[in-house]
């Protein structure tokens, strides 16, 4: 719709130009609408102001052609002052233009321009080229912010399908640039296999005796994650999400296995809705799907939502969120293993951030002597950091390890240290060599590999 601004009392509705109807002149009179006599066009007396406005509605054809076939309703101002003045004879309005093609504005144009006589019978010529070049600014104004509020409205629709990616899944998007999801798993025993293996189908059994059980289907993407079904994994735990929409568990475990894939902008649409969903709710503790040595959990439900969505912001060099999301995951980290796992991960945020004195402050809790279950790495990079021991040997101790996913995590640790401290050189050589690895899916391997990414030509 295109409207005139400004016409007041006396307006006249040009409807339908792509169906070509009689436009009808729709003047007040004192029983209401009424159609305008004919009037009689005195070409002798108003031929200039005649041809003139006849140049002026050429220019405008010229202006609004190509949008004729989408006008559907225009309102044209009559100024008031001249209309049925005392002592002045009824004068026709605009609206007997009669007869619009849809094909081409060019007779539409033309019965402007004849009937221009019979606008203002007695009007000035002034007055006729005052009131069609306000007709015609209104109009072109109109077309051109529809226009713009078009190509506004087209453009996220157009990237939206040159990138048809959404928050439901990595399964969505035809075309991912590497396709993690079919990555062997870093390699592991036999006898480590045969074990997975057998708690796998343990867990099939239970989810195909009971598909609406959330622990049934909670287990059976975490089995399945274990041995590097990736893909399955997020289906599984994708099928729980649409069964259970506000269990935060299974946001939790999905953008944990978005991270392991490389997805970390579905990680983090995930993650945030599990922060959301616990929100003002008691934590719980998470049972290990991999024990550790004493077979103690050492985390909980908000704890991995806020440690994974911590190290997804991170990955993605958010480093302003990912320190909010740290901050939040040390309120609740409630034993030695959390806690040094977290603040390991806010030391190197905030010195990313420039902000080492406040990194420092964060090492305050940390002493020799604390009792760690399995975040042993974590907890000798912190002494570390402290000047307890140097980068060196933790350097050289890991490398003689350097198949084990807790090695990689001290590996990056030092070599971010290297980054940070202007050793620069020797940290993206560490980098590369843990790339030559096998541990792809340990997060030191990830965060490696990100730096790398970020530093190579594009």
């Amino acid at each position: 719709m295109i409207e005139g601004l400004g016409a007041r009392k006396h307006l006249v509705a040009w409807q339908s130009l792509v169906k070509g109807k009689e436009v009808v002149s729709n003047h007040a009179g004192p029983h209401g609408p009424r159609a305008a006599p004919p009037a009689v066009v005195d070409w002798n007396q108003h031929r200039q102001g005649a041809d003139q406005v006849r140049r002026d509605l050429h220019q405008a054809r010229s202006l609004t052609q190509g949008f004729a076939h989408q006008a559907k309703l225009a309102v044209f101002e009559i100024p008031e002052p001249a209309v049925n003045q005392p002592g002045r004879p009824t004068r026709r309005a605009a609206a007997n233009i009669a007869f619009v093609q849809q094909q081409d504005l060019q007779s539409a144009h033309g019965g402007v321009a004849r009937d221009s006589g019979a606008i203002y019978a007695s009007a000035d010529n002034d007055d006729i080229e005052s009131g069609f070049r306000k007709v015609w600014v209104n109009v072109y104004h109109s077309v051109m912010r529809l226009i713009l509020v078009a190509l506004l409205i087209a453009s996220p629709l157009l990237t939206s399908f040159r990138q048809p990616v959404s928050a439901a899944g990595i399964l969505q998007d035809p075309k991912p640039t590497s396709d993690f999801t079919k990555r062997p798993p870093p390699p592991s025993s036999a006898e480590a296999l045969r074990e997975m293996e057998a708690r796998l189908s343990e867990a099939r059994v239970r989810y195909e005796s009971n598909r609406s059980d959330p622990e049934a289907i909670i287990w059976l993407g975490r089995r399945l994650a274990y041995l590097g079904r990736w893909r399955e994994a997020i289906e599984t735990f994708g099928e729980g999400i649409k069964k259970f929409p506000v269990d935060a568990r299974f946001y939790r475990h999905r953008g944990h296995r978005y991270i392991t894939v490389r997805r970390f902008d579905l990680a983090v649409a995930d993650l945030e809705k599990a922060a959301r969903l616990i929100r003002a709710r008691p934590d719980e503790s998470e049972p290990d799907g991999q024990p550790n040595a004493r077979d103690i959990p050492t985390s909980t439900l908000q704890f991995n939502i806020w440690y994974h969505l911590g190290l997804a912001h991170y990955l993605r060099g958010n480093n302003q969120q990912a320190l909010r999301s740290y901050r939040e995951c040390l309120k609740v980290s409630k034993n030695n293993d959390a806690v040094v796992a977290t603040t390991h991960w806010l030391y190197m945020t905030l010195r990313r951030l420039q902000r080492q004195p406040e990194a420092d402050i964060t090492l305050a809790p940390i002493r020799p002597g604390m009792e760690i279950i399995e975040n042993d790495g974590y907890y000798r990079l912190l002494l570390m950091y402290k000047g307890l021991t140097s980068p060196e040997s933790l350097e050289q101790d890991a490398l003689k390890q350097e198949g084990s996913p807790g090695s990689y995590s001290v590996l990056y640790g030092v070599g971010n240290w290297y980054l940070y401290n202007g050793r620069r050189a020797e940290a993206l050589a560490l980098f590369r060599r843990m790339l030559e690895g096998k541990q792809w899916t340990s997060f030191g391997y990830v965060a490696a590999e990100a730096e790398i990414k970020k530093r190579s030509p594009k």
